[in-house]
């Protein structure tokens, strides 16, 4: 399997990596503290990486995120940068704890469209079977590994 490499970077007490994993699977992971510069980073990277092709699968996996400091203006001004993609995509957030939800279901409520769904996960193999694709494509040792990101400073 060929992973492509994409990037990752650190802003103040967050990161981020992305990776495309396949023609139609994106990973995202988050760490750290989320804020309105994070947001705002991520939103121009996901643009940038998507400018030709839209990734219609996405995880996101916000399993080593311990605070968010954007508000609901920062997530609205995020979907607000964000191009509406032209085909139907289909994001999975996967979350292991209470705040992680709450935090999911938020940026969900704010930044879900009809072009756009939305669904929050507690394991991986749930995700999997909602975005559709094999779980071992999204195994933690798989894309979790520090080979196959470039870090963008």
């Amino acid at each position: 399997m060929r992973y492509a490499r994409v990037s990752e970077w650190m802003c103040c007490l967050g990161a981020c990596m992305i990776k495309i994993v396949n023609d139609e699977l994106l990973i995202v992971k988050l760490s750290g503290i989320c804020d309105a510069r994070a947001l705002d980073m991520l939103g121009k990277e996901l643009n940038e990486i998507e400018r030709t092709k839209t990734y219609v699968k996405r995880l996101v996996d916000v399993d080593d995120l311990q605070g968010v400091t954007a508000t609901s203006n920062d997530i609205m001004f995020y979907k607000k940068c964000r191009f509406e993609p032209a085909e139907k995509t289909a994001t999975a957030l996967c979350v292991r704890n209470d705040f992680q939800y709450g935090m999911a279901r938020m940026f969900q409520s704010l930044v879900e469209t009809d072009r756009h769904e939305i669904a929050i996960f507690r394991d991986i193999e749930s995700a999997a079977h909602w975005l559709q694709v094999d779980s071992a494509l999204l195994k933690k040792d798989k894309h979790f590994a520090a080979d196959g990101f470039v870090r963008c400073r």
